[in-house]
């Protein structure tokens, strides 16, 4: 018996008469979306029909909805679809890799491993060109600092003698 409880329909918290009345609602000409806004669509974009629109027009042609609606940007849309697709994308890779990590563990194991001492002298290579490019940025930062405050003490030096010989 209990494990029958499950096919017992829930208790309506509505009379037949209230779902009639909003079935009725719901098909009444008065309900239904005014198309008084398709003639925005046929008509050039320019800001004052952006800012005439009231509410956001559904195209049945297109299937989307317009982008006659007040305040709307086309560089926010943008930026809002990319951010919505990076993240749907990182996302899905997530899952994709905590589902399937133990599988990727094994393959990289198994064809990454013989690239090992390969990999390990191109990575001391890196390091030591980066090293090498480092100090000489470094060394290169310090001249330029050097002659800086070079020229900025002759700069202040030239000042104070101006100025004395003005007195």
């Amino acid at each position: 018996n209990d494990d029958m409880e499950f096919l017992i329909p829930p208790k309506q918290s509505e009379t037949p008469f209230e779902i009639r009345q909003r079935i009725r609602r719901v098909l009444s000409p008065d309900s239904q979306p005014k198309m008084a806004f398709l003639s925005q669509l046929q008509q050039p974009e320019t800001d004052d029909s952006r800012a005439s629109a009231v509410a956001p027009v559904f195209d049945p042609n297109t299937g989307l909805w317009s982008p006659n609606t007040p305040n709307y940007d086309d560089k926010k849309a943008e930026r809002v679809s990319r951010f919505l697709f990076v993240f749907i994308f990182t996302v899905l890779f997530a899952v994709f890799v905590a589902v399937f990590h133990e599988e990727i563990m094994r393959f990289l194991q198994k064809n990454v491993a013989p690239f090992g001492p390969q990999l390990k002298q191109y990575s001391e290579t890196m390091w030591t060109s980066l090293n090498v490019q480092f100090e000489w940025l470094k060394h290169a930062i310090t001249t330029w600092i050097n002659q800086l405050v070079q020229l900025l003490q002759q700069a202040s030096s030239a000042a104070e003698s101006a100025v004395i010989d003005d007195e």
